[in-house]
């Protein structure tokens, strides 16, 4: 009979929440910022509302995550925005916010 007891180091990952920014936060309509974010779905397409305005096209970057769960996207301001709440959405449901003022 054998005695004693055993054990394995394990890891544990948690991942926080995504978390997004808006670059300029403020700034004229017709300008172009850019929306980044992390903390998202790897490999995901991921949702973003500007103001109530759906954003589909990025000038420079993919509105995807990369393998570890970052995205970047450049656009214009669309025009009739002023004070937004900026928000991104992945395919799993995970939402992040932001503000951006006009100017």
């Amino acid at each position: 009979m054998w005695g004693g007891t055993a054990s394995a180091p394990f890891t544990l990952v948690v991942k926080a929440g995504p978390v997004i920014t808006v670059t300029p936060s403020q700034g004229p309509v017709g300008t172009t910022r850019t929306v980044a974010g992390t903390g998202f779905s790897d490999l995901s397409t991921v949702g973003l509302v500007f103001d109530g305005k759906t954003i589909t096209r990025c000038t420079s970057g993919l509105l995807a995550t990369s393998g570890a769960g970052a995205f970047s996207c450049t656009f214009k301001l669309p025009s009739g925005t002023s004070a937004a709440t900026v928000t991104t959405t992945d395919v799993g449901g995970q939402k992040a916010t932001a503000t951006f003022k006009s100017t």
